[in-house]
């Protein structure tokens, strides 16, 4: 029985320069999943990330900020110094328990001195009018186009709302009468 040759994968357009994403090669790729990761941003990326309406930054091989977003500013609520300031653009952070967290140890510094993705974690950005704000960092390792280690980008979500609602339902449930029928 003849078969039939597969189809011709239509090809696409190629992406302007700012889209395109630059992956180190395969030899370079991260030790602890092996998934290529992006090299550190170029200009256009830059112009991409400045975009985001969530908050971003990123940091050199030493830890100190080398680019940051206006969503970054605005939940830091201050505008840190380029090439001066370390690990974050807060002033402060604690952990969710009110414990003051170093930045020398939050989720940007383990991910830039391990070199790898931290997930999972929460913490409070420290404002400088003492306001706080949850985040849920997501600080991943950037690469060159050759391959070496160039720091780390972290995009930061602002999880405060979602917190709050959390806690004032958790409260109302706490003080109403029982029921059968709860929400989950």
């Amino acid at each position: 029985m003849p078969t039939t040759p597969p189809a011709p994968v239509p090809r696409r357009a190629p992406l302007p320069p700012a889209f395109k994403p630059i992956v180190p090669p395969a030899e370079t790729n991260h030790p602890v999943d092996s998934k290529p990761r992006p090299a550190a941003p170029v200009a256009g990326q830059l112009d991409l990330l400045a975009a985001l309406p969530v908050a971003c930054y990123t940091l050199d091989t030493e830890g100190k900020i080398t680019f940051f977003n206006a969503a970054a500013e605005k939940l830091w609520g201050r505008r840190p110094v380029i090439g001066k300031d370390m690990w974050s653009g807060a002033e402060s952070m604690a952990t969710p328990d009110g414990t003051p967290l170093p930045l020398a140890q939050c989720p940007a510094a383990i991910a830039l001195r391990e070199r790898r993705a931290v997930r999972g974690a929460e913490a409070f950005v420290v404002r400088p009018d003492g306001s706080k704000r949850w985040i849920a960092p997501h600080p991943d390792p950037i690469f060159d186009a050759a391959g070496n280690f160039a720091g780390i980008v972290n995009v930061l979500f602002d999880v405060t709302e979602q917190r709050e609602v959390g806690e004032a339902l958790r409260a109302s449930e706490d003080g109403a009468p029982s029921s059968s029928l709860r929400l989950r």
